[in-house]
């Protein structure tokens, strides 16, 4: 399997309105629950063929691409949510089980 990820970015960044980014947004969740879904132990063992941003090519089981897929969301949820809370505003949940029970994110005291 060969990943080329350059296309889905530029459809992502071409999009200038709000509503052209959630549609965008909503097709590619669609997209990938659709390509989870039809994933077996044979297709999640089998390696991904892939290109960095700096030009080094690799070939990685699909099961550590996507597991780095989820977890590399979650530092970039992370920065977002510590630039709201910079600018007085209160974060989304970022933690699996807050979000399960919709809680609202962790604070800290004032200090």
């Amino acid at each position: 399997m060969t990943l080329n990820l350059k296309n889905r970015i530029r459809n992502l960044v071409r999009h200038q309105t709000d509503a052209d980014l959630e549609t965008e947004i909503l097709r590619l969740a669609e997209s990938y629950r659709r390509y989870c879904d039809g994933l077996n132990d044979e297709h999640l063992s089998s390696d991904c063929t892939y290109t960095n941003s700096a030009g080094a090519s690799f070939s990685t089981p699909v099961a550590d691409v996507l597991l780095h897929v989820f977890m590399h969301g979650m530092y970039h949820r992370g920065r977002i949510n510590l630039l709201i809370r910079q600018a007085g505003g209160d974060p989304a949940p970022a933690d699996y089980i807050a979000f399960v029970r919709g809680a609202a994110a962790a604070t800290h005291p004032t200090r």
